[in-house]
């Protein structure tokens, strides 16, 4: 084996296999012995990192390569834009970009699709904009990114705009176009527009895919159309957690707590699993509606699923929830357990106080929050002047 361990091709299949087993000290291990180290295996590496969720340490082993003389190649640079994708940071993105300039990758198509949805992660339109005009071919992966980049900062109108000189163009949408069309008018709230994709949507046979239904859930629900979220997912043949969590928190959203609790009993008997973003919605619904019994519970479902583990919204949510029902002690107990606090689960609680009457503990938390470091804001001097009149 110690023969195989310092050959490249073998220890590129070694770094591979141990970061999709999660093994970084395995594949970091075989990375070190190696005594010859070509662009393959700093690929991989690169790769491995992005892909556990080390992206800051992917971005260094992409520095370190080119330190000691080895360019990227289109792999690498589809790796590590993956990485800055998940990082979100725009410098970091364009240090990427600089170093895709001078290569001669930069007008590679899937190099340039993926700078696109990194922009797009990043908040950068206008460099998104550049991309995509810079490259020489567009194919439908192009178009959807941009349509993307767009959607992700809730600029339905210029992702229409996209979306119809695409049609002028004659590139036929997919899947993923109308998906991120979709997800444009929803976060806009624009169901003048949504219906108009919807009906491309019918007349290109995605309305079953259970991910472009699920967007037109998440359209309706998010318009306040509950009984048309309801219908489209009625009508769906394949139904995910994700497609629950949109309706559950549709109707919590928008008033209708108690089907959004009906909700949750449903789809544990269809065999579909809660996870953190469902218990979300639910526990707000269970504040709004008082609903100390039930919110327990929910509590109880949380903790056996261990769901808690270093998850603030979550146990911020809670705090909220037992505050809303004014069960102040489990509030305060659930405010001491999290792990990180901040100035929402310190108002929840304060806001509780408030509504109960207890100006002694009001200023109690008060005090507390400013010495742990938190300026108090808007909604804790309204709980305040609520409290002390």
């Amino acid at each position: 084996s110690r023969g195989l361990e310092f050959d490249s091709l073998v220890s590129t299949a070694l770094v591979n296999m141990y970061g999709k087993c999660g093994s970084l000290e395995g594949a970091e291990e075989v990375f070190s012995k190696l005594l010859e180290k070509d662009v393959v295996t700093w690929s991989a590496m690169v790769a491995m990192y992005a892909q556990n969720g080390l992206n800051n340490k992917a971005f260094q082993v992409f520095e370190q390569m080119q330190i000691v003389g080895i360019s990227p190649n289109q792999v690498t640079y589809l790796a590590i834009i993956d990485a800055c994708s998940g990082i979100a940071q725009i410098d970091t993105a364009a240090r990427i970009h600089a170093t895709l300039v001078k290569s001669k990758y930069q007008y590679d198509l899937m190099v340039g699709n993926a700078i696109i949805n990194m922009y797009g992660k990043c908040g950068s339109l206008e460099n998104a904009r550049i991309m995509f005009n810079t490259l020489p071919k567009r194919n439908v992966v192009s178009w959807s990114s941009l349509i993307g980049a767009h959607a992700q900062l809730n600029h339905a109108k210029d992702a229409l705009e996209v979306f119809w000189k695409m049609h002028q163009e004659e590139v036929e949408p997919d899947r993923i176009t109308f998906i991120n069309i979709l997800d444009a008018c929803a976060s806009s709230a624009d169901l003048a527009k949504g219906n108009v994709v919807h009906v491309y949507v019918i007349e290109k046979g995605y309305e079953n895919d259970v991910i472009a239904g699920t967007s037109l859930v998440n359209l309706y629900a998010k318009c306040g159309k509950l009984v048309d979220a309801q219908f489209m997912f009625e009508r769906m043949e394949i139904r995910n957690v994700v497609s629950w969590n949109v309706l559950v928190s549709g109707y919590s959203q928008h008033g209708h707590e108690e089907k959004a609790l009906d909700c949750i009993e449903r789809m544990q008997c269809e065999g579909v699993s809660p996870e953190s973003v469902t218990f979300l919605s639910i526990s707000k619904a269970c504040g709004n509606l008082g609903a100390a019994e039930k919110g327990s519970e929910i509590h109880a479902k949380i903790l056996r699923e261990g769901l808690l583990h270093n998850n603030y919204m979550l146990g911020t949510a809670l705090v909220d929830m037992y505050a809303k029902c004014g069960v102040l002690s489990k509030a305060q107990e659930m405010l001491e357990q999290l792990p990180v606090r901040n100035i929402i689960s310190w108002n929840s609680l304060i806001a509780g106080y408030a509504q109960e009457g207890h100006c002694h503990e009001v200023l109690k938390c008060f005090e507390q929050m400013q010495k742990e470091g938190f300026v108090p804001d808007e909604v804790t001097f309204l709980s305040m002047l609520s409290a002390c009149s």
